[in-house]
């Protein structure tokens, strides 16, 4: 499997008001954003590869 390296500039405010997460945790969260906000998008097959959907 490959992979892409995304780097993300996050205020202080909002690494904050997510609980000051670890890079784990803060890698799970964004990845989680990104599934949920794909049915919007019209991008359903994710939510079959992680289980999620029918």
């Amino acid at each position: 499997m490959s992979c892409v390296t995304v780097t993300l500039t996050l205020p202080d405010w909002l690494f904050e008001r997510l609980d000051s997460p670890d890079q784990a945790t803060l890698e799970h969260l964004v990845v989680e954003a990104l599934m949920a906000d794909f049915p919007r998008t019209g991008r359903d097959e994710a939510s079959r590869w992680l289980g999620l959907g029918d």
